[in-house]
């Protein structure tokens, strides 16, 4: 992304020119975009011939003020941060700990935690010391409050593929994902693999983070909403 010029020095121009060759001269998706404003005809030539999309206005009628709202609508658009912090507004998430066994690499459930609320201090994270109550807890929340969204959960080898079997033979009347965290038990690589009715695996809170972009991500595109727009 070029800001406030045309985004067409010498070396860039080379190497959209080989991009462009790659798809024959012409390509439905943009290879650079540029903010600035520019006329009609210029920046449907730049489109058409440079692959350039400009983010342009009317500098006359609207004035420069039109440049912050365009930034800041790129930043709520890419910006990872940003999104998930819409994303996890109003979440219900559901954390099983385990009384045998830590999430592999030595974190602890407490730092995802604090990782979320830091982003988004509105999400509800509920925090389990084991999977006790875990069926009582689930249950209990759909009756007095509201579903559970997702729940995580650290292997465990001596109750987590109960759990996930239980889990899958209920009779929820909604969907509810659950995921399992890689742990330090000997038991974790051989009782991952024999794991049925997992939603997903993960290791790292960066990639439980990862996971719960696209699980929230996705739930919201199949309900009309796009997390950009907020």
């Amino acid at each position: 992304v070029s800001l406030g010029h045309s985004g067409t020095d010498n070396y860039i121009n080379e190497f959209r020119s080989e991009a462009l060759t790659m798809f024959g001269g012409k390509t439905s998706t943009p290879l650079g975009y540029c903010v600035a404003p520019v006329s009609d005809g210029e920046a449907s030539f730049s489109r058409d011939h440079d692959g350039i999309a400009f983010l342009s206005w009317d500098v006359n009628n609207d004035g420069w003020g039109i440049f912050d709202q365009i930034l800041e609508r790129l930043q709520k658009t890419t910006s990872p941060r940003a999104r998930m912090h819409t994303m996890l507004q109003g979440r219900r998430i559901l954390l099983v700990d385990s009384p045998h066994s830590r999430p592999k690499g030595g974190w602890q459930l407490i730092d995802l935690a604090r990782k979320l609320l830091q982003i988004q201090p509105s999400a509800i994270i509920h925090l389990l010391e084991s999977s006790d109550k875990l069926k009582a807890t689930v249950v209990q929340a759909a009756s007095d409050v509201a579903p559970y969204d997702v729940i995580l959960q650290v292997f465990d080898e001596n109750s987590t593929h109960l759990e996930l079997e239980a889990h899958r033979k209920s009779a929820l009347d909604y969907d509810l994902p659950f995921a399992v965290i890689e742990s330090d038990s000997q038991e974790n690589q051989r009782g991952i693999t024999a794991l049925r009715g997992c939603d997903r695996v993960v290791c790292s809170i960066a990639d439980t983070a990862e996971y719960l972009f696209q699980l929230f991500e996705q739930n919201m595109l199949l309900h009309g909403f796009d997390s950009s727009e907020n």
